[in-house]
Parts: C-alpha cells; sequence; structure tokens
C-alpha cells in the first residue's frame, strides 16, 4: 500500500508531467507588484509560462495588441479595480481583437454587481482576492479541455 504522502507525490508529479506538456501562456495585470508575483509563482511552478505582466489595465492592452507580438497568450489573471483602465474596459477591448484568450477576474470585491460585470464584459472565471493556490490552479483545467475538443 502505498503511503498518503508518497500517493501525494506521485499525483503531484504526474500533475506536473500534465501541465508541462499543456503549458499555457499566461498574463498577468495587477497594479499591486506582490499579487503578481504571488499568481507568477504559482503559475510557473506547475509548468506554465508567465509572458507578460502588467500595471493596468491600459499596459494589458497594449501588450495583448502590439503587432510584433510572437506570444500567443491563453489565459490572463485581471484584477477589475486598477488605475488607468479597469479590467472591465481592458476585458472587453483585449476579447474584441483576440476573442480566444481567457480571462479570469481577480478582485477584492466579492460583490454580485463586481462578479456581474466581470462576466459581462467576457471573463470566464471570477476568483476573489485573498485567493488560494487552488483556485488559480483550478481555472487551467476546464481552459485545456476547451482547447482539446477545438
Amino acid at each position: 500500500m502505498i503511503s498518503p504522502n508518497l500517493e501525494f507525490a506521485l499525483d503531484f508529479e504526474s500533475q506536473q508531467r500534465y501541465n508541462q506538456y499543456m503549458a499555457c501562456k499566461v498574463g498577468i495585470v495587477d497594479d499591486a507588484p506582490f499579487v503578481r508575483e504571488v499568481i507568477r509563482r504559482i503559475v510557473e511552478g506547475q509548468g506554465h509560462e508567465v509572458v507578460f505582466e502588467a500595471n493596468d489595465g491600459q499596459e494589458a492592452i497594449d501588450f495583448v495588441l502590439r503587432k510584433e507580438l510572437s506570444q500567443e497568450v491563453d489565459i490572463i489573471f485581471m484584477d477589475m479595480i486598477m488605475p488607468k483602465v479597469n479590467g472591465v474596459l481592458a476585458t472587453k477591448t483585449i476579447l474584441e481583437f483576440k476573442p480566444k484568450i481567457q480571462i479570469v477576474a481577480c478582485s477584492t470585491s466579492a460583490h454580485e454587481t463586481m462578479i456581474q460585470k466581470a462576466m459581462e464584459a467576457g471573463c470566464c472565471d471570477y476568483i476573489a482576492k485573498p485567493f488560494s493556490t487552488e483556485d488559480i490552479l483550478r481555472v487551467f483545467k476546464p481552459t485545456k479541455q476547451k482547447e482539446i475538443a477545438s
């Protein structure tokens, strides 16, 4: 019989191999550098690649819509409340030009109104801050299943 700790380790190793095979290209948009760092560590720890970070929605729009962009983006973690351009407007703008990108709203506001605005803008999921590692990682499975199906 496998001990529970070894069983977890085997599952974890299997998941890492799967994630490396199905690695996503990720963008992180948040005006708080420590939040971007936490998300980056979680995402890269699972074998995904962070292709850009932005301090606000305008920086994210500029990066994603650059013509010379050689890195396609699969998933963007988007803060909803930021200076300059907020996450709702940034999401609408990005999806207008790049509709296949999956955008996950992240916010300290878990009000139903904010969640509704994020979903109406085109976000595929909503994660309330503070978030857990599991909150971030659960985003990847549905995205990859959609990609495999298409």
